[in-house]
């Protein structure tokens, strides 16, 4: 079901006719602005599927009966849309769209697999149920960041049972939050990536040279950094979910080839420009102040000791450079580097951010800002590009996440003795080789006689089923 309403302009009257195609989420944003006077018009679009009714609801505009209009628009919750543009023709049908201009939605339905884009729409409508309450579920990770764990032992302990996780330790209590954490942000993956890349990281932390890992500890609990650290990305986490549902069609775009988009025409209706900003620049500075634990694995591995680099550089060298000069750090193909895949070319914008020294066009959604040498040269870029950036910096964030959660395990170890994980890390472990859990003993003598590897194991990282069916069947039921 495909709702065709009429917005009228507050500023200047103008006639926006706007399309949007019933879908998953209950309720989404509309942000677009007016084709005339950039006025930024909001509102949202409710998809009531269990009532079969879908509308949408103005904020600052007017919804307007059907009229001849001199705007066409499209608004998605969920993907990229026609952006809006100016109706050359005279005399069409005011109920239906000019003939060219087919949704990008039903491209992203049919080349995508079936499972991208179940676990896709599942994580969506999982991000916006969770926006509604985070208020509620934030509560457990301040416990936590506040070390509070008898608080949190005593109040999840149930609800740990439900992702597998006992409730008896300290150790128990960061297990949980971790688990949880993985689960509120991991939708940024295919599931399949997502466990590859756990798995590898764990892989390669757990054949690194033992003494340089603990050396290396030890100067990060001296000095304080890994709980600086945990709590910046904390903090990324917190910030996301009052985004998310600004970012969802770009987190779409992460399960879909978006270098085919022509990004004149497609655009995202979730949010403007403003929306945005303060997340895309605090995140990016977050991660570069987060980054050295990277840049510290990656010498250990590759060189044996975290303070040495390939240039005469140390790592109390590192920790005193400027952030943006962080960055010719991050451009090795060494594992973490790699892995970690912080976009790098977004220094211009950010110092655009942070002297408010920018334009935004929000009908054709572009960005123009003054490149960061102090050149006259102007930059541009896409609303769907800063977007698309944003959810690729929550990967970061999820890595970076994951290499904090097996450094504390690390500190919580005192021996060599069975540190059980999740069942998924484990997957395709042979007997003979180093057992995951980071004992240095081999799976057949640690943790394979207590860990059961079966199908149940990757389900822990499934979202609720909201794409209720066979996803062809309701394509079908979306085409307009």
């Amino acid at each position: 079901m495909t709702v065709n309403y009429f917005i009228k302009c507050p500023t200047c009257n103008t006639i926006t006719r706007m399309r949007t195609p019933a879908g998953y989420i209950y309720k989404t944003p509309v942000r677009i602005h007016c084709g005339k006077c950039n006025t930024l018009l909001t509102g949202e679009f409710v998809s009531d599927n269990e009532k079969e009714k879908a509308y949408y609801t103005p904020n600052n505009c007017e919804e307007v009966k059907p009229q001849a209009f001199d705007y066409f628009g499209e608004a998605s919750g969920e993907m990229i849309c026609n952006k809006i543009e100016p109706i050359h023709a005279e005399g069409d049908d005011i109920f239906l769209p000019p003939m060219d201009k087919v949704s990008p939605i039903f491209d992203f339905m049919q080349s995508t697999t079936d499972v991208d884009r179940t676990r896709f729409i599942n994580y969506a409508c999982y991000l916006q149920k969770l926006s509604t309450t985070w208020d509620k579920e934030r509560i457990k990770y301040d416990l936590y960041l506040s070390e509070k764990n008898d608080l949190l032992l005593s109040k999840y302990s149930e609800a740990a049972k439900n992702i597998d996780c006992e409730m008896d330790t300290d150790l128990d209590a960061y297990q949980y939050v971790y688990r949880s954490l993985f689960y509120d942000l991991g939708g940024v993956f295919q599931k399949n990536k997502l466990l590859k890349l756990f798995r590898e990281v764990n892989h390669h932390m757990s054949h690194m040279n033992l003494h340089a890992l603990y050396d290396y500890l030890s100067e990060l609990n001296r000095t304080d950094s890994l709980k600086k650290i945990e709590t910046k990305l904390f903090s990324i986490a917190y910030d996301f979910h009052s985004v998310s549902n600004y970012l969802i069609p770009a987190i779409g775009l992460l399960y879909y080839n978006a270098d085919t988009i022509d990004k004149t025409i497609f655009g995202i209706s979730t949010c403007s420009f403003d929306d945005l900003k303060e997340f895309y620049q605090n995140t990016y500075e977050r991660l570069l102040d987060c980054c050295e634990i990277i840049v510290g694995l990656d010498n250990i591995e590759n060189r044996g000791d975290y303070c040495t680099f390939t240039s005469k550089l140390t790592m109390h060298n590192f920790r005193t450079q400027r952030k943006g000069n962080r960055i010719n750090y991050l451009h090795s193909s060494e594992f973490f580097v790699k892995a970690f895949d912080l976009p790098i070319n977004s220094g211009s914008l950010r110092n655009a951010i942070g002297h408010s020294d920018y334009k935004y066009d929000g009908i054709k959604q572009i960005i123009s800002y003054p490149q960061k040498d102090g050149s006259d040269i102007m930059l541009n870029s896409y609303l769907v590009d800063v977007a698309l950036e944003c959810s690729k910096m929550l990967r970061s964030t999820l890595l970076l996440i994951f290499v904090t959660y097996e450094l504390i395990r690390y500190n919580h170890r005192t021996d060599n003795s069975t540190m059980p994980m999740h069942s998924i890390i484990y997957k395709n472990v042979r007997s003979q080789s180093l057992c995951p859990c980071g004992s240095r003993r081999k799976y057949i003598h640690c943790c394979k006689s207590i860990i059961h590897v079966d199908k149940k194991s990757n389900t822990n990282f499934d979202y609720p089923m909201e794409a209720d069916f066979c996803m062809s069947d309701n394509f079908k039921r979306m085409k307009p």
